[in-house]
């Protein structure tokens, strides 16, 4: 027979790895924004957005065909 207590303690281990699977991810997602931040091209690319020098394309096929290339 399984006690209050052991089924109590279950809910609470299965809350917390879902917790921390939760921080995991957010970490995760910190972790890639940081890299890119820290990309001095990512920089470059924002500036040339901004100044209106960036690449241009009419459709999603287009880009893609360019990053193929």
């Amino acid at each position: 027979m399984v006690s209050n207590e052991q089924i109590l303690q279950g809910k609470a281990i299965k809350e917390l790895a879902e917790e921390a699977a939760r921080v995991k991810e957010g970490l995760k997602g910190y972790l890639e924004d940081l890299e890119l931040y820290s990309n001095p091209e990512f920089w470059e690319a924002i500036a040339e957005t901004n100044e209106n020098k960036g690449k241009k394309f009419a459709s999603t096929k287009k880009l893609f065909q360019e990053l193929d290339s």
